[in-house]
């Protein structure tokens, strides 16, 4: 790795670790958005190797100061994966996978946190959904829908931002 992608990959590093400082609780949504996002953008020309190794090593912190968030940190793994793969598919194939992908990860995420470290982040969804179990997944699905919107607007912002900039600095 070369000095220019260590150092994007620390920063990649740096906003994970302050996305889950200060998105906790009810707004951790908001981590959604900001982790897969910088995984995605920051290490667009990095090799499938050094993307994994960004990521894991995200992991590895996020297991260590947060780890309730840990599997929610690889569903934001997938989600930045899901984001390069779909990168030269339509709008509406790209929202309905990263909403898909989202849903899946999310609920996935829930029940492993809550059957592995004894939370109750399922109940507590539920609760909100006024007790039903198909009012949480619908929940989990709104939410999806919602990161899945946000990704692929603001990925696709946030590259032809990039690409004027890089152009006009050339």
């Amino acid at each position: 790795m070369g000095t220019s992608k260590l150092a994007r990959s620390a920063l990649t590093l740096t906003l994970i670790i302050v996305s889950f400082l200060l998105f906790r609780g009810t707004i951790s949504i908001f981590s959604s958005f900001i982790v897969p996002l910088a995984l995605y953008i920051f290490s667009k020309d990095f090799s499938l190797v050094e993307q994994l190794t960004t990521t894991l090593a995200a992991l590895i912190l996020v297991t260590i100061f947060f780890s309730t968030q840990a599997f929610f940190m690889i569903a934001y793994g997938l989600l930045a994966f899901l984001l390069s793969v779909t990168a030269n598919k339509s709008m509406f194939l790209k929202i309905l996978l990263l909403s898909l992908g989202a849903a899946v990860s999310f609920i996935i995420a829930i029940q492993l946190t809550d059957l592995i470290l004894g939370t109750a982040i399922q109940q507590a969804l539920t609760s909100l959904a006024g007790g039903s179990q198909a009012g949480f997944y619908l929940f989990v699905l709104i939410e999806g829908v919602i990161t899945g919107t946000v990704l692929n607007v603001s990925s696709y912002w946030l590259e032809k931002r990039l690409e004027s900039n890089w152009s006009q600095n050339r």
